[in-house]
């Protein structure tokens, strides 16, 4: 690539214990060839805490802040902070003479916050895999993926 051009747009939104968040993206790149490609991608994210928390935003720096429990977790009964959410994600890397296929994630999450800084994740992710027949001939095909995964986190 000899120079590329990055573009995109976020939203977010928030009321109560729910939030959503998505964002599109475009990247024009110039090949050595001069030949001009497009590749985009784009994502949708909500979560609902059950618990009644809710997710702050940082107006000053586009940011979602720090998960603070109504109940932290701890010896004395506390529960922390429960939240079921979901994710759409896609991308296309197919243009002209890039032909990388195409790539689309859902994602279901259970999220448990320990504390403001101690976090757990469960996901459990399907991937639908459009190869391109173009570079990879018959061999490859499309294909789909079920993933699940566990994240621990501690924060400070």
């Amino acid at each position: 690539t000899q120079n590329y051009n990055l573009f995109s747009g976020e939203l977010a939104f928030v009321t109560g214990p729910f939030y959503a968040q998505s964002e599109i993206l475009c990247s024009v790149l110039r090949q050595e060839n001069g030949e001009i490609n497009t590749l985009h991608g784009a994502y949708a994210y909500f979560g609902y805490f059950l618990t009644g928390e809710s997710r702050p935003y940082k107006r000053t720096s586009g940011v979602f802040g720090r998960v603070i429990p109504n109940d932290p977790f701890n010896r004395d009964g506390g529960s922390g902070a429960w939240e079921i959410a979901g994710r759409w994600s896609y991308l296309n890397l197919n243009s002209k003479s890039i032909q990388g296929g195409s790539l689309t994630d859902l994602t279901l999450g259970l999220n448990w916050y320990w504390n403001q800084y101690t976090r757990f994740e469960f996901n459990y992710i399907h991937a639908f895999l459009n190869s391109s027949p173009v570079v990879y001939g018959p061999i490859v095909r499309n294909s789909n993926a079920d993933i699940f995964g566990v994240r621990a986190q501690i924060d400070f």
